[in-house]
């Protein structure tokens, strides 16, 4: 196979999109560039991976198929790139960073963009990990902070809330709650329930799985997908609802709502956490700026 990361990057956000002028747009190449990477992928596969004409786009089996692929592709070649980064970076002063995915919707971006102004001699490593992943490196003394989705066991570090986000569940805009201003979990243990288990979002769909559990939602009506466009697409055609947070917007050309789920314990958390023991100077004054910028004074 002769294809690269380019033709991958394109097929996706076609598949994300639904839509060639818009996936050029996001990858700021003309409509032809996409267009030719699509179709270079199925003369190389053989396959068809988009079923198109002149009024729509849409993902055949074998594209739904090698959209899951991509998309974990291109997750382990980014974690490899920042990894491969971190290691050059223990040269220098710097600081490595562990984020998911919820962590860079908070204000993450805005005070590591302030922190690296105030102090630019300090070298910032942000690395995408999973929380599980990042706790383990945490103890292992291969970060040097973390930026969490919180879990529900107890954490060995200490933390404190910089973040919080709440769940909505996704259902199709004919669904009878998809007028509501807000729904309670209890009331959807009847509903068929998909969901998406992309790693990325790891602490997410555990999360939601406790919820259905709680909620006495039956284990047969519950199905597991690694696509969030599947389960979208499922949701679209009013085969199940799901669930997604509030700041991951869903895609408007499926004609979908997204409603907030009422149930305290739904709310997703995100903490910075970091090892308290034999703190260099440069981790010292990290973690400060952060404590001052969040003015969190109790742990």
């Amino acid at each position: 196979m002769n294809f690269g990361l380019k033709h991958i990057e394109h097929f996706i956000l076609v598949a994300r999109e639904l839509h060639y002028r818009r996936a050029a747009e996001l990858a700021d190449v003309p409509q032809p560039a996409i267009s030719r990477s699509v179709q270079f992928l199925e003369n190389e596969l053989g396959v068809e991976l988009l079923a198109r004409n002149n009024r729509t786009v849409k993902l055949t089996d074998a594209g739904k198929k090698f959209l899951e692929g991509c998309i974990q592709y291109t997750h382990k070649m980014s974690n490899t790139i920042e990894q491969t980064q971190s290691i050059g970076a223990l040269q220098n002063d710097a600081i490595r960073i562990g984020y998911t995915s919820f962590a860079m919707r908070s204000q993450l971006p805005q005070l590591l963009g302030q922190f690296n102004k105030k102090y630019p001699d300090i070298v910032t490593v942000p690395i995408h990990l999973n929380t599980t992943e990042q706790l383990e490196q945490l103890k292992n003394k291969k970060l040097d902070a973390c930026f969490i989705t919180k879990p529900a066991h107890a954490i060995d570090a200490e933390y404190f809330n910089i973040h919080e986000e709440e769940t909505c569940v996704v259902v199709n805009d004919k669904h009878p709650i998809a007028q509501r201003d807000s729904v309670a979990m209890a009331e959807l243990k009847n509903e068929n329930i998909i969901i998406a288990t992309e790693e990325d979002h790891m602490r997410f769909h555990q999360n939601v799985r406790s919820l259905c559990t709680q909620a006495g939602v039956k284990s047969k009506n519950i199905k597991l997908t690694t696509s969030k466009l599947g389960a979208l697409g499922l949701v679209a055609n009013d085969s199940a609802i799901t669930f997604s947070s509030k700041g991951c917007p869903t895609p408007n050309q499926y004609g979908l709502k997204s409603i907030p789920v009422s149930d305290d314990a739904a709310a997703l958390k995100t903490v910075m956490a970091w090892n308290p023991d034999d703190q260099s100077e440069t981790q010292r004054v990290f973690l400060q700026f952060f404590k001052d910028a969040l003015n969190n004074d109790g742990l």
